[in-house]
């Protein structure tokens, strides 16, 4: 979904709060954490992908407001369109973000809780298939990994 200035993105990899790349969300806003409306495959395999196939989880993930130079930078990260190939994907925005838009004033209040977005896909794949559908949850298992592998090396 595009207006004159700003692109609605929905990230649910390494450009997520508390993702390796979310600096290069800078410049956005935040619009709300949100779950894929349809179901998709998420792959890990140290970074995630976004498959069209097999239909098996709502994804997690972030939708913020992008302006052109932002996208074209994460599109650069991407590697658009040979590596993931940026399309649309509708999300539905969680509740705490819901009331977020509500109390913004009526400009907000009624905006639809199914947004279209731009999102990342590679239907190529490699890794595992996440067992939820929360790349966040494979960061934090990956960093508990990290750090009980040091505290054993501490010793």
């Amino acid at each position: 979904m595009t207006d004159t200035s700003h692109t609605l993105l929905f990230v649910y990899g390494t450009l997520r709060q508390g993702g390796p790349n979310h600096a290069l969300l800078a410049a956005a806003r935040l619009v709300g954490a949100a779950t894929t409306a349809e179901r998709y495959a998420l792959f890990v395999d140290g970074i995630p992908f976004l498959a069209s196939v097999p239909a098996v989880h709502h994804v997690r993930g972030e939708v913020y407001a992008v302006d052109a130079a932002t996208l074209a930078e994460i599109d650069r990260l991407e590697g658009h369109p040979k590596w993931y190939e940026r399309r649309p994907v509708r999300v539905v925005l969680d509740g705490a973000a819901k009331q977020a838009r509500a109390a913004a004033g009526p400009a907000f209040a009624d905006a639809p809780a199914v947004l279209t977005c731009e999102t990342y896909f590679n239907d190529r794949p490699t890794g595992a298939l996440s067992p939820n559908g929360d790349y966040a949850s494979e960061l934090r298992r990956m960093a508990a990994k990290r750090s009980g592998r040091a505290s054993s090396r501490r010793r």
